[in-house]
C-alpha cells in the first residue's frame, strides 16, 4: 500500500468518495496506517499470520452520521 498511497488519497479527494474499501492489501510497518485521510475514519483488518489478504474502510467523518 505504501507505494500507491498518495494515488489513492488524490484519487478519494477528487472524486470525493463517501465510503473507500480496498481488499487484498499488504500493511507494513514503513508507515502509520492508523490514521486515515483527512476527513475519513479509518477502519482496518490485517491477515494475520500471512502476508497480503488485509482490508480496509474509510469513510467520510460527516457521511452517514
Amino acid at each position: 500500500m505504501g507505494n500507491k498511497w498518495e494515488e489513492l488519497e488524490a484519487i478519494v479527494q477528487l472524486d470525493n468518495f463517501d465510503i473507500v474499501a480496498i481488499t487484498e492489501m499488504w500493511w507494513n510497518d514503513s508507515h502509520s496506517w492508523s490514521a486515515a485521510m483527512d476527513g475519513y475514519k479509518l477502519f482496518r483488518r490485517d491477515r494475520q499470520g500471512r502476508r497480503g489478504g488485509g482490508m480496509m474502510v474509510m469513510k467520510r467523518s460527516s457521511a452517514y452520521g
